[in-house]
């Protein structure tokens, strides 16, 4: 900060600003190509200093502009916006620096408030309160075919976010539980919605809980624990078992999915849709399907070219219900009501009323997925052509998902 008296001097006093602008300059001061913009705002931020935006501008500036204006406020004995910087600013290095300054101005005798104590970011004992809300979240899938749940507590209850990644019917591959600010859950929510761009929309508790106790008890199939965390965060909430009754029952026509359930040959135009843009088959089913391809080919028998097609669509019905194990069946299942609750908020009717009698046609387990387009082209949009020599529809990605 040895420059910062030469910078607070420019600022304060633009009419000596060229010899101010040699001496900063002799002095190895911090110049690049936005200085001498920046320099007018940081002389509006030093005039507005009464103003109750000014703890934001101030922690806005760049970094020699910053420390030209706390040596400002240092020099006026202004202990109370440097207290209010304190208290809004998470960078480390700048907590350090702001600590430091008012414990010296303490020394000197300035009169310095004490900092206000947080409340716990979690009250252990204190319960839910039954009829209260409390903000849930649920993803409708990303691309890695990860399903994700946010859980967090009201203020009444403390503030806790309780997040669960479930991927490919292998019971919990991710299980993340953290005491923490709600500062930090908005923070995360947007970091999956605008970084890693998951669809995620808000879901009522009851089924919040439906879904961790349906986890639960795939993990016990699976032969898979939870830990301890996940048992402790369920036993605070007191909740009882409910029953299924997901969101998209109140937004999506019932009668017209099952009107749907039998009419399902154009499913696969829902690839067109960002939610399904990334929905593929793995590398499994990929290779298991080019395999049975090449083994046509190379075979001692000689087909026809209608032959030869029958015992494609043989071999593309036989991997995808392959693919499809009972685990897939109910994870997909799932994910394709969250995506019918999704597409129905966003003014898609037609697409969410396909989608659930999608999820209804899954779950039956005498029902071939083989035998629906939108299933088969999990596995075609990994071709370059279909068998038939036509390009499958091209997903539009405008949610940006993340393979």
């Amino acid at each position: 900060m040895h420059t910062a008296p030469i910078l607070l001097a420019m600022i304060e006093s633009p009419a000596k600003f060229s010899e101010l602008f040699e001496q900063y300059r002799a002095q190895d001061g911090l110049i690049d190509g936005k200085f001498l913009d920046q320099l007018p705002l940081a002389r509006q931020v030093w005039q507005r200093l009464a103003e109750s935006e000014t703890v934001a501008a101030i922690l806005a500036l760049p970094l020699a502009f910053r420390e030209a204006i706390f040596f400002g406020l240092r020099r006026d004995g202004r202990a109370d916006l440097l207290a209010a910087c304190l208290e809004n600013t998470a960078d480390k290095a700048l907590i350090k620096q702001l600590k430091r300054v008012l414990y010296e101005m303490k020394q000197e005798g300035h009169e310095i408030a004490e900092r206000r104590k947080k409340a716990p970011l979690f009250r252990k004992n204190a319960e839910t309160p039954p009829n209260e809300e409390i903000p849930c979240y649920v993803s409708v899938v990303d691309g890695r075919n990860e399903r994700i749940l946010v859980l967090n507590e009201t203020v009444r209850a403390g503030v806790r976010t309780l997040q669960v990644y479930d991927r490919e019917g292998r019971a919990i591959v991710h299980f993340f539980s953290e005491e923490t600010s709600r500062k930090k859950v908005r923070a995360f929510i947007n970091d999956l919605q605008q970084l890693r761009q998951v669809p995620l929309f808000e879901i009522p508790l009851a089924y919040a809980q439906y879904l961790l106790q349906k986890l639960n008890r795939r993990a016990e199939r699976a032969g898979t624990a939870f830990p301890a965390g996940y048992v402790s965060a369920i036993s605070r909430l007191k909740l009882p078992e409910v029953a299924e009754r997901h969101p998209y029952r109140e937004l999506v026509d019932g009668q017209a999915v099952m009107e749907k359930l039998t009419a399902l040959q154009s499913s696969g135009e829902l690839h067109r849709e960002p939610e399904f843009a990334y929905w593929v088959c793995d590398r499994e089913a990929l290779l298991a399907f080019q395999t049975a391809l090449q083994d046509l080919e190379t075979g001692l028998l000689t087909l026809s070219e209608e032959q030869k097609m029958e015992q494609i669509e043989i071999r593309l019905r036989r991997t995808i219900d392959q693919f499809f194990t009972p685990d897939r069946r109910e994870i997909y299942a799932d994910r394709l009501r969250d995506a019918a609750y999704q597409l129905a908020r966003r003014d898609a009717p037609g697409q969410a009323v396909t989608a659930a009698a999608l999820a209804l046609h899954l779950e039956a387990p005498d029902n071939p997925p083989g035998e629906v387009p939108f299933f088969r082209f999990m596995l075609l949009k990994l071709l370059p052509l279909n068998p038939s020599g036509a390009k499958p529809p091209e997903p539009e990605n405008k949610s940006g998902l993340i393979l």
